[in-house]
């Protein structure tokens, strides 16, 4: 599994990107961690369907949003 933390400052689209590539290479299950303020701002279903999960931090605690999916792709890239 990989654990990304993003920033406040990082654009949505390469924070769903980089946890896909990391899927890509072997990895089976990845799971971004943002700001809760950013968080409450994402529509959960596109990482419930991507298998993607979604974390929340919040004063320090992480609380997990949407549980990562075990994600393996096949063939060759």
């Amino acid at each position: 599994m990989v654990v990304e933390l993003r920033s406040n400052k990082d654009d949505v689209l390469r924070g769903l990107g980089q946890p896909l590539r990391t899927l890509a290479h072997d990895y089976d299950m990845a799971l971004p961690a943002t700001y809760q303020s950013i968080v409450e701002r994402l529509d959960a279903k596109v990482f419930q369907a991507s298998g993607i999960g979604l974390a929340a931090v919040d004063k320090g605690e992480l609380k997990i949003v949407v549980e990562p999916k075990n994600v393996k792709f096949w063939g060759e890239i």
